[in-house]
């Protein structure tokens, strides 16, 4: 008798001890693998009117990326004026953008995300075709860059410089008069003689090898590549500039969104589509100039009227 109860205790121990095992296999699951989130990069000059977002997870130290893009609505948008204006390193308000440090010069950063297929470049303002590192090396053999001691000696004599289209826009749900910037290229001058040396004194210029004056080079800016600047933003965010202020942290982005650049107005949008240095009635540098500034005081001016009652 006493066999037969400790056999049934026994197997009842054995049941019991299988069940909990049973239990425990039946509770440990496979842990879930999240999905990554797809980035939203604008890939198009008219989806201006959606916001660009940042990834997060960009570590850049302590320096945040400008604020997303707002949206604007089409209806919004009661009038518009499309301009194109050159930046010339030469200018003294500029040449942080030309730092020797590779990764704080902008034509370097914009090259080099466009030879690595980083980020997209483009043949025109248009954005019509691509460009790759081949595209770039032939366009600047046509100007006489074949090396780069050349390419260095064109960064010394600060002869590169950037063109920037942008839509100046009223907006009347934010009552806001402001300029959203849709493309930016580099340009070097087309005409240059790289043994020409310094100019000469008295020349009044601030370039060397023949560049003189700003209307010298409003005639021999050339485009190098455009880039899509809304899609890039993200890029450029990453890249900290040559702050003669040590203390200030900003990335290329915020230069360009803050609008820390002094330029010259080259082209508007006009029925004629002329840039101002193939018009005919402006005969000299001076004429030029002159008409940038007249059209630059006129977005000034429209926006003032904006406001009289």
């Amino acid at each position: 008798m006493k066999k037969i109860i400790f056999s049934l205790i026994v197997t009842m121990t054995c049941i019991s001890f299988a069940k909990g095992q049973t239990n425990g296999a039946s509770q440990t699951t496979t842990p879930a693998v999240a999905q990554k989130k797809k980035k939203s990069i604008i890939r198009s000059i008219h989806d201006f009117t959606d916001s660009v977002k940042y990834d997060k997870n960009i570590s850049r130290d302590s320096i945040k990326c400008a604020p997303d893009m707002p949206k604007v609505k089409a209806d919004d948008v009661t009038y518009s004026k499309r301009v194109w204006r050159d930046v010339f390193f030469v200018e003294n308000s500029n040449k942080f953008l030309s730092a020797a440090d590779p990764k704080k010069n902008i034509v370097r950063i914009i090259l080099d995300e466009v030879r690595s297929q980083r980020i997209s470049g483009y043949n025109n303002d248009k954005f019509e075709l691509d460009v790759d590192s081949a595209s770039i090396d032939g366009t600047l053999n046509t100007l006489g860059i074949i090396s780069d001691e050349e390419f260095s000696d064109y960064e010394k004599n600060i002869k590169f410089g950037l063109r920037i289209m942008e839509d100046w826009y009223f907006d009347k749900n934010r009552s806001e008069f402001k300029p959203f910037i849709i493309g930016i290229a580099v340009i070097v001058p087309n005409t240059v003689n790289l043994n020409a040396g310094p100019a000469a004194p008295g020349a009044g210029g601030p370039g060397a090898g023949g560049v003189s004056n700003l209307g010298e080079l409003l005639n021999n800016m050339q485009p190098v590549v455009w880039i899509n600047y809304p899609s890039v933003r993200e890029r450029l965010c990453k890249y900290i500039v040559a702050h003669p202020n040590d203390k200030i942290k900003y990335s290329f982005d915020d230069i360009f969104q803050l609008r820390f650049f002094s330029s010259v107005i080259t082209k508007e949008s006009t029925p004629e589509d002329i840039r101002i240095k193939d018009r005919k009635d402006l005969a000299t540098g001076i004429d030029k100039l002159l008409e940038a500034e007249r059209i630059k005081r006129s977005l000034t001016q429209y926006e003032q009227d904006l406001w009289e009652y």
